[in-house]
């Protein structure tokens, strides 16, 4: 475990263990939210698929918490074949991976967007997840500004890929 004297947020924590644990010469990296959703026990087929080829591998969980995640899942399915971007429970190999990341303030979406756009090797685990304790989501408590926030992200996808297309 990684403890650090202060909290600078959930994209610096992730960003700060990516560095540590590839100083460190580990191999992977697993994230899962803090908020109780997923299910650890999945964690061992997380790192089969990273040691049979993956560079990445994404949680598919069997629902959503908001409903701009059918939005973002739909568009994500439809042009990378990924269902669930949203899900923070993610498989890493280190060694693809690299720099720190958050401009559009979701890192793992991010990570995931830029491996899609590089062409890496993406594989999805079908997962349950447990039901979502209120207040413990980094997005805040308010399902509007939550929903928002996921909007303002497929948006900002579109518009990158629009632009990408006209270059």
């Amino acid at each position: 475990m990684i403890s650090r004297k202060y909290s600078l947020g959930y994209e610096d924590a992730l960003n700060f263990g990516f560095e540590y644990l590839r100083n460190m010469g580990y191999s992977y990296l697993i994230t899962v939210d803090a908020d109780g959703e997923h299910d650890t026990s999945m964690i061992p087929e997380f790192i089969s698929s990273l040691k049979n080829g993956s560079d990445l591998v994404v949680g598919k969980r069997t629902k959503y918490n908001r409903f701009s995640e059918y939005f973002l899942g739909w568009y994500f399915a439809i042009k990378w074949g990924v269902d669930d971007p949203i899900c923070g429970m993610k498989g890493y190999k280190l060694e693809t991976v690299s720099g720190c990341f958050d401009s559009m303030n979701l890192i793992g979406v991010e990570l995931l967007y830029k491996s899609l756009k590089s062409q890496k090797r993406i594989s999805q685990v079908i997962m349950s997840n447990y039901f979502k304790r209120e207040g413990l989501s980094r997005f805040g408590p308010s399902a509007i500004k939550s929903n928002l926030k996921i909007m303002k992200l497929l948006l900002k996808i579109i518009q990158l890929e629009i632009k990408a297309f006209f270059q």
